[in-house]
């Protein structure tokens, strides 16, 4: 049973530890990959973040007693870069982070590790490194798709990709960001200050492309790979410590499968890809286009139609204003309180719809009825984490 003083040493060395992943400084000393989708909003709202394992800080001491197995060096003492000066340094001791890690998904949210980067005043210098660092397996990143980007990637594709998977993109043609550039950035990549606060989808790409290309992390990423399924392992250490290991199977376009095993698994493919779509009574009546945001990608396709958006959250109200950009007649129905602001001229509101009638009228809580070409549901998305497809 561990003693009073044991806990306080371990706790002492956590904190520590969490000390150094909080401050930017120290981002460029360790492997981060966190899943802080509230960081990065898009129009349809800040995103949360899901993490299917976080391995604890507290582990076994063999990582600083002379094991020589990746990322367990001996003489464990970490000189990090002052948070007052990057060119003196202060010991940490206590201990390392996993030897080996996994994140899937290269969006916004997948966090850089440690590089020298040739031309960069903030990179790390050599002898700031600690030695338990360089033992460590380089982390490995799958990615659905081609590129990096994840959510921020515009993609014209609906439905499915080549491979049968569900297209993962909600972003439309259109989207800017609702937060200011100033609090997405990386504390230690920022963006072009020429560029606006709130900007286009496309210069957050180009944003997240240039740090991976600043940071040598593309080589990481194996891209158009799949994650067919991911199972934990126990196992005991020779120290007698339970443990518990991962076990990733993924495939690549060709079919080939692989597995390997990883100390932690980070599951950074955020939750915009999962429609949730409210139950309406009668829906099968309704005789016009019933579709869901996730896959709206521009207006011009419903010009002169006259189309219910359900929900006037922050995409509801952005795809309304560009819908009615193009001559639609846009009901926005919902249980929120009426706008006050003035709306652009072709937008109403409404209550929300609670029926569909067999003659595929939609009725609305406040009794009255009406008519659409076009029932949008802006409606937001289930927080399901999914592993090919299959939660």
């Amino acid at each position: 049973m561990e003693t009073e003083e044991q806990a306080r040493n371990r706790f002492q060395s956590e904190l520590e530890f969490v000390q150094c992943l909080a401050n930017p400084n120290y981002l460029n000393c360790i492997l981060i990959a966190f899943t802080c989708w509230n960081c990065c909003s898009m129009n349809t709202s800040g995103k949360s973040w899901s993490t299917l394992s976080v391995p604890s800080l507290s582990t076994s001491s063999s990582y600083c007693t002379g094991s020589t197995t990746p990322g367990n060096a001996p003489g464990c003492s970490r000189h990090w870069p002052s948070s007052s000066s990057r060119n003196s340094s202060r010991r940490h001791t206590g201990t390392p982070p996993p030897s080996n890690d996994v994140t899937g998904g290269c969006g916004r949210c997948c966090r850089g590790w440690p590089s020298s980067v040739p031309g960069r005043r903030d990179s790390v210098q050599p002898d700031t490194y600690c030695p338990v660092l360089n033992s460590f397996a380089p982390p490995v990143v799958f990615e659905l798709t081609d590129k990096v980007g994840g959510t921020w990637c515009y993609d014209e594709r609906v439905g499915t990709y080549d491979n049968g998977l569900p297209v993962h993109s909600s972003m439309y043609r259109d989207l800017k960001t609702n937060l200011p550039k100033e609090v997405m950035m990386f504390p230690d990549y920022p963006f072009d200050p020429k560029l606006n606060s709130f900007l286009p989808h496309q210069e957050v790409q180009r944003y997240l492309e240039g740090y991976c290309q600043s940071y040598n992390i593309l080589p990481h990423i194996r891209f158009n790979t799949v994650v067919e399924s991911v199972k934990p392992v126990g196992m005991t250490t020779e120290g007698g410590e339970s443990r518990t290991t991962w076990k990733v199977t993924s495939s690549d376009p060709s079919g080939h499968r692989k597995t390997e095993t990883f100390d932690s698994v980070f599951v950074c493919s955020g939750h915009y890809s999962h429609p949730h779509t409210p139950d309406i009574p009668g829906i099968e009546n309704f005789k016009g286009k019933v579709l869901h945001s996730h896959v709206y990608r521009y207006a011009e396709p419903f010009s002169g139609q006259s189309v219910v958006v359900l929900g006037a959250k922050a995409s509801g109200l952005d795809i309304s204003i560009e819908l009615a950009k193009v001559g639609a007649q846009v009901t926005l129905s919902h249980g929120r309180p009426r706008f006050t602001f003035p709306l652009p001229p072709g937008i109403r509101q409404s209550s929300p719809a609670v029926a569909v009638d067999e003659d595929g009228s939609i009725r609305f809580q406040d009794g009255s009825v009406g008519t659409a070409d076009v029932l949008m549901f802006c409606t937001g998305y289930k927080l399901q984490v999914s592993i090919s497809g299959r939660s």
